[in-house]
């Protein structure tokens, strides 16, 4: 069906005037999961862009999109239009292996339950493969040629030159398409009172555009400082879709974020997120979705995580029915009837489950093996597999400890429930207001990863399955699966201070 524009305007999401659109075949017929109407229109707008004689040569688009709204399915969509006209040689890099490793299985991996092009990628009759090549030297004029790198490794590679790795006298002959994404860390430190560093990052991506035969890069990233001069002016003319965090909540493609404010010790607030988990399960499963919901417990620092996980499984390993009692008498005095506690055990009571029920369940479902430990030390193959196959069944794990490095580019649906492990506060009030610091606005893009909305289905309404279903019916208890709950201790300021940034993103 076709997709109609308004006016041209490569800010807001208003379109182009008058300008109809069908999305090619040879695009939607070669991926495997249907377009959601703002994604067919980021793709349309490309479609008519590359057709303006006013964009940026070398072709340089930018796409500014929420985290979670499904930038790597329109990044396969690039790779089968820019295949189309002819190219052949592509560049995918980021800041994070772990972004790395996911994304592969994402292009190469058919068998991966989030690949996402067809069974068979067909192009005017024949079959197209996709490869993965760690330079071009045997690009095959039949395949999608793709090397997989990070920005660090591309600017070693390219500027310290090795046999069987990428250079720049490789692109004198070529023609290349990069696709960058967590795109605004090529942006750090780009200011108009310095001087460009040769060696940045950016300047290497500069390099390759000023070498290559033809060159075209699709920045792809949900955080960007448009309010600065430099960053404005450099996307003036490339900056072609934004959707926002905002339009992606209001579409009803988020979970719904709740604070769940803890008096007392940390271990209070380890009990309490997985009571409400296994809460999650129970409801979940009543209904016929199979859902392992997971925990996040998030440390400020990499010893602390271990810290952290070592006194968790000492909470186990303790608990007692009398433990349970507690935490039900805390909630028994709580005024909040909407409490997502007081509805863990108001449910529990409901179907006779009892406290020493509940301890046996617990230490079963989070014993040791299904806990996982992720940092900068423990990113070995094993590690990684885990982290990323987190939906599938097969996967047991259901609480993670990490640090910062699911901040960026960690794609899963069933986390529902993030655990803050510290109390730290970094924000500072100026003349000009209240100016967020590091830590907070490290939660802020942890809780926009974790808010990405868990897909299931009522009935057959299949329509629906990817949208939120009961914002009329708080009280319905499938609710508990479209939120996110955020447990913190009760600080007023500090929550006050992080919904401010929350609400302004």
């Amino acid at each position: 069906m076709p997709f109609i524009y308004e006016t041209y305007d490569t800010v807001s999401r208003s379109g182009f005037k008058n300008f109809r659109v069908d999305l090619p075949d040879y695009i939607t017929k070669n991926l495997k999961h249907p377009f959601r109407p703002y994604q067919e229109e980021a793709i349309g707008r490309y479609l008519h862009y590359k057709t303006d004689s006013n964009r940026a040569i070398p072709e340089q688009v930018l796409y500014n999109m929420a985290t979670g709204s499904g930038k790597t399915l329109l990044m396969a969509a690039v790779i089968l239009e820019k295949y189309k006209q002819g190219e052949r040689n592509f560049i995918f890099f980021v800041n994070n292996d772990n972004i790395l490793t996911k994304t592969k299985d994402n292009f190469l991996e058919s068998s991966s339950g989030k690949y996402l092009f067809a069974e068979k990628i067909v192009m005017d009759g024949q079959i197209v493969t996709v490869r993965e090549v760690t330079d071009f030297s045997d690009s095959r004029d039949d395949s999608i040629n793709i090397v997989f790198t990070t920005i660090q490794k591309l600017h070693q590679d390219l500027n310290t030159p090795r046999e069987n790795r990428l250079s720049y006298e490789q692109f004198k002959d070529i023609s290349v398409v990069m696709l960058a994404d967590e795109a605004h860390h090529l942006n750090a430190g780009l200011d108009t009172n310095e001087k460009k560093d040769n060696t940045s990052w950016t300047s290497t991506i500069e390099a390759i555009q000023r070498t290559a035969k033809k060159s075209s890069i699709f920045e792809f990233t949900a955080t960007i400082d448009l309010t600065n001069p430099t960053l404005a002016q450099k996307y003036e003319k490339s900056l072609l879709f934004k959707y926002d965090l905002k339009e992606f909540r209001l579409d009803k493609y988020s979970k719904d974020v709740l604070f769940h404010l803890v008096d007392g010790k940390v271990n209070n607030r380890m009990l309490q997120a997985i009571l409400v988990s296994q809460y999650r399960k129970k409801i979940a499963l009543k209904n016929g979705i199979n859902l392992k919901p997971l925990v996040m417990f998030k440390s400020q620092k990499i010893a602390e995580s271990q810290e952290n996980l070592d006194s968790f499984l000492g909470v186990l390993d303790n608990l007692s029915p009398e433990d349970i009692q507690a935490q039900r008498d805390l909630v028994s005095e709580m005024d909040e009837k909407s409490s997502i506690l007081k509805k863990s055990f108001s449910y529990f009571e409901k179907v006779g489950i009892s406290n020493a029920d509940l301890v046996a369940e617990l230490q079963e479902d989070f014993r040791k093996e299904r806990l996982l430990l992720v940092d900068g030390k423990n990113k070995h193959k094993d590690s990684l597999n885990l982290l990323n196959t987190l939906e599938l069944p097969t996967n047991e794990i259901r609480a993670i400890f990490a640090v910062d490095m699911l901040n960026e580019g960690w794609d899963v649906l069933n986390l529902f429930d993030i655990v803050r492990l510290y109390d730290t506060r970094d924000g500072k009030n100026t003349k000009n207001g209240f100016v967020a610091g590091k830590t907070t606005n490290t939660e802020k893009q942890l809780i926009g990863r974790g808010a990405r909305y868990y897909p299931f289905v009522i009935g057959d309404n299949f329509e629906e399955k990817y949208i939120r279903k009961f914002d009329e019916n708080e009280n319905y208890e499938l609710r508990v699966i479209e939120q996110l709950h955020y447990h913190s201790a009760n600080n007023p300021r500090y929550i006050s201070e992080l919904k401010q940034v929350l609400r302004e993103s």
